[in-house]
């Protein structure tokens, strides 16, 4: 193995990557323990209960929270909200039951850097997790058409390109300018320039009702 293919084996690595699990069904939890302590990370614990997951999170500050949507306590979205407020440095990622768009999107809109289903094969949630820690939204092969419909919908209805759609998810997300220009590595300006483009296409004059047409077009639900 040559060092280049050495050193791009480990960047991609989650060996020592920390995390916290979850979800009120322990044999699940286990298993999902089980599967990430194989690729090296380090589950600092599992909860059973929302509020439990909360209050460890807040403690550990792990790099990454992966919980489920239906808690006794606290339930998913919720958690993950208060996580960001907090902690926005921590990936918190949704495994769910659930694939039905609305929820995806509530996640979503709550802050949730990732969103996969419990049938998925475990390959998507070591994928989901890598995008997550990069900064990239993830969302699992089985459920992504279901919002990418809509993001389509609506590209097409205004015009937007492939950047500017991702500018406009971003802004959706409440990135600011130098958070964007961060993600997509680009400068502020050029953020800036994207930010005009998409509102003079929209028709639009400020962020607020970039929401309220998102929630018309099924981008936001509430």
């Amino acid at each position: 193995m040559n060092l280049t293919t050495q050193y791009k084996k480990e960047k991609t690595s989650l060996v020592g990557v920390t995390a916290i699990i979850a979800d009120d069904h322990q044999l699940f939890s286990e298993a999902i323990s089980g599967i990430l302590i194989k690729e090296g990370m380090i589950i600092q614990g599992i909860c059973n209960n929302g509020k439990d997951a909360y209050f460890l999170t807040l403690e550990k500050k792990p790099k990454i929270l992966l919980t489920d949507i239906n808690m006794p306590g606290m339930e998913g979205i919720h958690l993950c909200k208060r996580i960001k407020e907090k902690l926005p440095e921590t990936k918190v990622i949704m495994i769910s039951m659930y694939e039905e768009k609305t929820i995806i999107h509530k996640s979503f809109k709550n802050g949730a850097d990732g969103y996969i289903s419990k049938g998925s094969p475990k390959k998507e949630m070591i994928k989901t997790i890598k995008k997550s820690l990069k900064g990239q939204n993830y969302v699992n092969n089985k459920l992504v058409k279901a919002i990418k419909e809509d993001l389509d919908d609506f590209s097409k209805i205004f015009k937007l390109t492939e950047r500017e759609l991702e500018v406009t998810k971003l802004i959706l997300k409440e990135k600011s300018n130098n958070e964007i220009a961060e993600i997509l590595c680009c400068g502020k300006r050029t953020v800036e320039t994207h930010r005009t483009h998409i509102m003079k296409k929209l028709g639009i004059k400020n962020t607020i009702a970039l929401f309220k047409l998102a929630i018309q077009h099924n981008l936001i639900k509430l």
